[in-house]
């Protein structure tokens, strides 16, 4: 199937094209569907190829522009971050913070790095981000705990890993009163049968419903009404 031209992956990966540096084009291109023949990137394994591509402070700074017209909320949550350790870009950030979503806002708030930056851009802040502002140091620290806690949850994700087996070709569950000689097989019997007949055939096995202290399954029945 043709995934739509329009998807928020594709749309970052078409403005991120348009910067004129050398390694955007690249970086555009694994955003859509990764490195040739491998896979699908999450945003762990985009965050790596950001920080191996765009290094120089300049490069950032002219992604950062794209971004903020992107307007996704996961990348420049990223870039945030990323920007605590390089001084120049973190002044754009704070300059430009007052352009970005609220709770993104209160992002670039909670960044000690930022503290005496914001001096003179928090009147300019969106009124949540302010009042974290001049809550003080305690409740900018809980603050940025919580930004951290998401990045965290982004960077937990490296690559999409696809399903083992296409849903309408999958196997069908095995009976859950499986037997202990016979794995895969309804072996369950009740209490006192043989395992063979009288004479020395094996027995049919026969499953047992609602036996008590075992599982039963109906017929016809799915995971999900169990």
């Amino acid at each position: 199937m043709t995934r739509p031209a329009d998807t928020p992956r594709d749309v970052h990966a078409t403005r991120i094209e348009t910067i004129e540096l050398p390694q955007a084009k690249s970086f555009a291109s694994f955003i859509r569907s990764g490195d040739e023949g491998g896979p699908v990137p999450c945003w762990g394994a985009l965050e790596e190829r950001f920080i191996a591509e765009f290094k120089e402070d300049a490069d950032r700074l002219k992604l950062w522009n794209v971004l903020v017209e992107n307007g996704d909320r996961r990348s420049l949550l990223i870039f945030i971050e990323q920007a605590r350790n390089q001084p120049d870009v973190l002044a754009k950030v704070v300059s430009d913070a007052h352009r970005l979503a609220p709770e993104l806002q209160r992002a670039v708030v909670s960044l000690d790095e930022a503290d005496k930056l914001l001096t003179k851009e928090a009147k300019r802040l969106h009124p949540a981000a302010r009042q974290l502002w001049e809550a003080g140091a305690v409740a900018r620290c809980r603050e940025r705990e919580q930004m951290e806690a998401r990045i965290s949850q982004l960077r937990a994700f490296r690559y999409f890993t696809p399903d083992a087996f296409d849903p309408k070709d999958e196997p069908p569950a095995k009976s859950r009163t499986e037997g202990p000689n016979q794995p895969g097989e309804n072996t369950t019997r009740p209490p006192g049968s043989n395992e063979y007949e009288p004479d020395g055939t094996a027995r049919t096995p026969t499953l047992v419903l609602d036996q008590p202290g075992l599982p039963s399954r109906l017929a016809g029945a799915t995971e999900d009404d169990q």
